[in-house]
């Protein structure tokens, strides 16, 4: 069983309805369990780009989920935050930014995991937003974006 199984599992049916939806949606729609989803998360990224990727989250994170300081330069400093929230925009922009900055990290990009869809007008927007308000560059995953992830060459997690 993939280390993920047990808290993205998926029953056959949904209140006596057989499931049309893709599995890995509804997996990612309907978990019970925060803390694997940032696990799955920091594997995602680890096999995305980002080979020195550090967990951090749980409480006390102090607003990152987890760093990535690139070996090559030391100064290319990416944080990464993670939803499981509808209101994601809220979240990014009033709660996890915010926090960021208040507590004064030092960082070029923030790479912003969550299991919303974001269509690519508020992708757009928000990653403008970011650049505006906070100086960062913004790498978003949004639902689309982790299961083609996940369906493609990292389906083994």
């Amino acid at each position: 069983m993939r280390p993920y199984a047990e808290a993205f599992q998926p029953s056959n049916t949904v209140s006596g309805f057989r499931m049309s939806a893709d599995s890995i949606i509804y997996c990612l729609e309907n978990l019970t369990d925060y803390r694997q989803f940032e696990r799955l998360c920091s594997d995602l990224m680890n096999q995305s780009g980002y080979p020195d990727i550090e967990p951090l989250g749980g409480s006390n994170d102090r607003g990152r989920d987890a760093i990535h300081v690139s070996r090559q330069n030391p100064e290319d400093i990416t944080i990464f935050a993670y939803s499981v929230r509808g209101d994601w925009e809220n979240k990014l922009l009033n709660e996890d930014c915010k926090r960021i900055r208040e507590e004064k990290h030092v960082l070029n990009r923030l790479v912003f995991a969550c299991t919303s869809s974001i269509t690519a007008t508020q992708r757009d927007k928000v990653k403008q937003k970011v650049l505006d308000r906070f100086g960062w560059t913004l790498e978003l995953f949004d639902l689309e974006r982790l299961r083609t992830r996940l369906a493609g060459d990292l389906r083994h997690l």
